[in-house]
């Protein structure tokens, strides 16, 4: 078992899909965010560090800080989260292009 205080931190970003009953998809999203956001809080140690205790399958535990709960595109639009192509969409273009050929 590793201690967790010999561990560095990492920063990661967790992408959560949700059903939602909502007018649009703008809407579900800004439902959805502020549904994990209550649920985050709920499960809150220390409201204000945001830190967290977790209780991992080995009955480690390990405290993390979520830093922010946001939509993945304003994520996106503030600067938050980068997202970038992967070459799957590049491959199928090329290979459908070989095909026509």
């Amino acid at each position: 078992m590793t201690d967790a205080s010999d561990l560095p931190i990492q920063n990661v970003a967790v992408t959560v899909f949700v059903s939602v009953p909502a007018v649009d998809q703008l809407d579900g999203a800004f439902i959805a965010e502020i549904a994990v956001r209550q649920a985050l809080r709920s499960t809150c140690t220390d409201t204000k560090t945001r830190r967290h205790t977790v209780q991992l399958r080995d009955g480690e535990q390990r405290d993390l800080t979520v830093a922010a709960v946001r939509e993945i595109g304003m994520a996106v639009r503030n600067g938050d989260l980068w997202i970038s192509p992967t070459h799957q969409p590049f491959r199928l273009y090329e290979q459908e292009q070989e095909a026509t050929q």
